[in-house]
């Protein structure tokens, strides 16, 4: 019950407690399958025969507005020639970011010296103090 209650309350509230899943199981939710999930639903419901507000990104109380983004004027600029995908940062493992970097070093040091977890007696880990909170 207090997981249901944890989950319900990050979909409908913005919170971010999903800081202390120690696990990160419910920071994978919040970040990708809750936003993958939503645009799969929001496709089955068009699809479905659902209609809604047509100009999301114009008009009265539209999506830029209610995000106070300072580039929405921008959204088109150079549509087809500039590609913000290619500005995006992939997150390339399910940790927080003080810790990727560690992490990219272990899968290069298994590249070149492959390894077996039972093989492994200790692992030190060292970051900055200002990146590594608790």
């Amino acid at each position: 019950m207090r997981l249901l209650l944890g989950y319900t309350a990050q979909q409908c509230s913005g919170l971010t407690s999903w800081r202390r899943d120690s696990e990160h199981v419910q920071k994978a939710f919040v970040f990708g399958g809750m936003n993958a999930r939503s645009g799969v639903t929001s496709a089955l419901l068009v699809h479905g025969g659902w209609t809604g507000v047509e100009d999301i990104l114009t008009g009265t109380d539209n999506f830029f507005q209610r995000l106070s983004l300072p580039r929405s004027r921008g959204v088109i600029d150079k549509l087809g020639e500039r590609f913000e995908i290619m500005q995006a940062n992939i997150k390339k493992w399910s940790v927080g970011s003080p810790i990727q970097a560690a992490l990219d070093g272990i899968e290069t040091l298994r590249m070149e010296h492959p390894f077996r977890a039972d093989e492994v007696q200790e692992v030190t880990v060292r970051l900055a103090t200002d990146e590594a909170t608790s």
